[in-house]
């Protein structure tokens, strides 16, 4: 039997309002029960509907063997051939996923191999966009004795999906503007390939109140009208762009050769975006990756003129090379073989930081002949009052390697992508034709080999050694190829502020030494801490033979306090800390901490976990390896400390933990774990730091302010996309602006496989910001990043308290009203060099009135 009821009773029911930020108020849309039932007793075939592989199905539809009630229920058997994921599902008419609204079931799992997970599930489509999300309302990782209950909150999920799905992969929209719709409920299963699963379901219900379909659709339609309107301002802004770039153009005589390369490219991005843009006015809305395309296209429409005549100066010059000067924060891809670089050629760098700050910048050299030994060397900085030495300046060259897709969960491609900070260029091989990697492993003699990292397996990597250059070496650029080189200035503290010149010097075997100019604008004032507790999860252990290992788990000495100086350096000020109740191990992993500089406070543990006892004996001895914990904790002068709940629980597994987790509270400790929307009004203060997934809700932040605990972002993106701005943007001033307290990042590094090698896990790709090696760690430009979300809101907080300070001045109390107006009206969605720069200007005008 199968029921779907959709009762007209509005006139009693309770009213929703759909929020919309700063929308006029409406019309509450009245709420009206919902009930769906399928119980299995008339015949059902489920479809598979999404998945990344192949199954062989056994058997799939009602059987008599098992049942919840009534005689039947539905049984799946299937043998995933390849693939992780594979979803079976039951399609429904739209229903709301706003008001009240339940999924439950009951599922028999029979056979459930070692790491393979099955569950209750859905799939939530998000008109008016033509994205969708799905995800399970409860899992479960191991077979059961008998039927099992599941069940999960769907207006939750709806809000978690439009929240996560819209604010990842839109632009100038939100997931308040969207209207989340359950479109099918599914039995979803991860397993790989061999691993044979067998399972029952029954008595699936999808229960609550909601608003009728499509007066909520409507809705939806009159909110997407806000997102529509900032779109169109947005395109509006880059057809602007668009006809400056069409009428410098006009007129450019032919070209050969390279700057043929650059008129025919220009010409072909600016047919392209206006084509994208036509697209995108009938559609109303921006996806996020269409940001990054239409920009390059721009850019290099836009730099095509002044390009051209910048060639013409390098000819007479007898340059082999042309230099170019990007954004370093930038998500626009710079690849080796592309005949042209999405940026503006120049010779001189600008950079503009506090004493004390690390600051990055880029340059591009691209070949126009054959370029050998190529050598950059960093020179003094002067200034009218001082100089800034040499060493101050680190170079890396940015290698691209092939990775497994553009997200960490998609595995299936092979995409060049420019992520590494090598010293060496030669540690790392790529083959272009077969696009594969090779990584140097040189051992303790002395003698290097190169091992193939790009492939379906690892285990001929079990005993690589990497290991990177102190300096940065020569490096050959062939002709009509670009190589990316990075620059980290760190400023001293106590530097003067003022102008500086320096320059890094270019020289190349059988070519004039040539020179990138580089400008520095040292601020008149020092930057706050950050206000935000940058934390990250680091799973990296102490080996107790003390030998360290190429992975994200077992670490030397030598490596973890690499590591750790690593992580001071960049802000994160709080990583996690797996290790075990090891007296000994703790201790010293612990002192390696306050070696290196990081500081005391909160320690976040995963190493010893809340569990989820009920039983009093139980949790009394729990608490006892709490006490143990901490008094070492203590020892080191941590004053909270934080121990981790079931991770991303969700109904049943969220909810049997609220005896532990008072428990742990009771002896003294907090609690924190990774979670979901709908974690709070399930275990409210019990949870002391909710790491929420997904874009930051301030909403959200206010319930667990309300409640007098924390809340970090994760999730949004995880670690692993080779896209700087991304992490500046999200885990910076979005999080400043949301109210969030800090954040949580997952993982620092997490190798699903061997850490080198992107190809080797089914369903994941390596969560990495840096890679290990025997001595050391190699960074990434998104690791650059994330370093550049710390220093934004330390900005941010340097203006709050310079304004703090001109209020409290009669001579300065209007420039700091107008700062704080200024303050106030900042979009993190903007130009992030541009608001920085903004920031310093007030800041340094609010101080030269004291």
């Amino acid at each position: 039997m199968r029921a779907l009821v959709f009762a007209m009773l509005a006139c009693i029911a309770p009213f929703l309002t759909l929020p919309c930020s700063g929308a006029p108020a409406r019309e509450p849309l009245p709420l009206k029960p919902f009930t769906y039932v399928e119980d299995f007793e008339e015949p059902r075939q489920m479809v598979v509907w999404a998945t990344n592989g192949k199954q062989e199905i056994h058997f799939s539809g009602v059987t008599e063997e098992k049942a919840f009630s009534g005689k039947r229920s539905y049984k799946l058997d299937v043998t995933i051939r390849e693939g992780a994921y594979h979803y079976f599902g039951i399609r429904l008419p739209r229903v709301p996923c706003e008001g009240e609204l339940k999924l439950s079931g009951r599922l028999w799992v029979e056979a459930l191999p070692q790491g393979a997970r099955a569950g209750l599930g859905y799939n939530i489509i998000l008109p008016p966009s033509q994205h969708s999300g799905c995800a399970a309302v409860e899992t479960i990782d191991r077979p059961t004795p008998e039927w099992k209950a599941v069940s999960g909150d769907l207006v939750a999920a709806g809000k978690q999906t439009a929240t996560g799905v819209i604010g990842r992969h839109t632009a100038e929209m939100d997931g308040s503007e969207v209207a989340p719709f359950l479109e099918l409920w599914s039995v979803p299963i991860w397993a790989t390939a061999g691993q044979r699963i067998t399972l029952y379901v029954d008595d699936v219900r999808i229960e609550g109140r909601v608003p009728d379909a499509d007066a909520f659709a409507a809705a939806a339609q009159e909110r997407f009208t806000a997102a529509r309107e900032r779109t169109a301002r947005r395109i509006a802004g880059w057809r602007a762009r668009l006809d400056e770039a069409t009428k410098a153009l006009r007129g450019v005589p032919a070209q050969e050769g390279l700057g043929a390369r650059i008129l025919e490219s220009a010409q072909a991005g600016m047919k392209t975006a206006t084509e994208t843009l036509d697209t995108l006015e009938k559609r109303g809305y921006i996806n996020a990756r269409e940001v990054d395309q239409i920009e390059a296209s721009l850019i290099m429409a836009a730099h095509a003129a002044p390009n051209l005549r910048e060639l013409g100066r390098s000819k007479e010059q007898g340059l082999p090379y042309v230099s170019y000067v990007p954004r370093a924060m930038s998500n626009t891809r710079i690849l080796p073989q592309e005949p042209i670089v999405p940026a503006r050629m120049a010779r001189e760098i600008e950079m503009a930081a506090c004493p004390g700050e690390y600051e990055s910048a880029t340059f591009i050299l691209q070949a126009v002949a054959p370029v050998r030994s190529l050598t950059l060397e960093a020179t003094d900085i002067q200034g009218p009052r001082g100089r800034i030495p040499k060493d101050a300046v680190d170079l890396y060259v940015v290698k691209c390697w092939y990775q497994a897709g553009t997200e960490i969960g998609f595995t299936q491609q092979r995409l060049l992508a420019p992520e590494l900070l090598l010293k060496d260029d030669a540690l790392v091989r790529v083959d272009h034709e077969k696009k594969e990697n090779f990584i140097r492993s040189t051992d303790a003699a002395g003698k290097s080999m190169y091992l193939p990292c790009s492939g379906p397996t690892s285990d001929h990597l079990a005993n690589v050694r990497p290991k990177d250059a102190d300096t940065l070496q020569p490096v050959d650029i062939e002709m009509g190829t670009a190589r990316q080189f990075w620059i980290t200035l760190k400023v001293p503290e106590g530097t003067p502020a003022g102008e500086y010149e320096g320059a890094i010097r270019i020289r190349a075997q059988g070519a004039p030494a040539s020179e990138m100019r580089l400008k520095l604008r040292v601020y008149p004032f020092n930057l706050e801490p950050c206000p935000l507790q940058h934390a990250i999860y680091y799973r990296g252990v102490l080996r107790p033979d003390g030998q360290g290992s190429i992975s994200s788990e077992a670490k030397s000495e030598e490596q973890y306090e690499a590591e750790m100086r690593d992580l001071l350096a960049h802000g994160v000020l709080y990583p996690t800390i797996y290790e075990r109740y090891d007296e000994t191990l703790l201790r010293r992993a612990l002192e390696i901490r306050k070696k290196a500089g990081l500081p005391t406070g909160p320690l976040y543990v995963l190493g010893l976990g809340t569990g989820s006892a009920t039983d009093p004996k139980a949790l009394a001895a729990h608490q006892a390896k709490l006490r143990q914990y901490m008094d070492v904790a203590r020892e080191f002068g941590y004053t909270d400390v934080y121990f981790y709940g079931t991770d991303e629980a969700k109904g049943e597994r969220l909810t049997i933990q609220r005896a532990a987790w008072k428990s742990v509270q009771d002896a003294g400790a907090k609690t924190f774990v990774a979670c979901y929307l709908g974690t709070f009004e399930a275990m409210r203060g019990l949870l002391n730091l909710a790491v929420l997934a997904g874009r930051p809700n301030p909403e959200e932040a206010r319930k667990y302010h309300g409640v007098g605990s924390r809340i970090f972002c994760y999730a949004y993106p995880q670690v692993g996309n080779e896209e700087p701005e991304t992490y500046r943007r999200n885990f910076g001033l979005v999080l400043w602006k949301a109210g969030y307290d800090g954040a949580m990042d997952y993982a620092y590094q997490h190798s699903f496989g061997h850490v080198w090698n992107d190809f080797d896990h089914a369903t994941y790709r390596d969560h990495c910001f840096t890679y290990p090696t025997v001595n050391g760690v190699v960074g990434t430009i998104q690791w650059e990043g994330y370093r550049e979300a710390v220093d934004d809101v330390r900005y941010i907080a340097t203006l709050q308290k310079a304004i703090e300070r001109a209020r409290a001045r009669e001579a300065t109390a209007a420039l700091a009203a107008e700062a704080a107006r200024w303050l106030e009206g900042v979009d993190p969605q903007g130009d992030l060099d541009a608001i920085r720069q903004q920031a310093a200007e007030w800041i340094t005008r609010l101080s030269a009135q004291r």
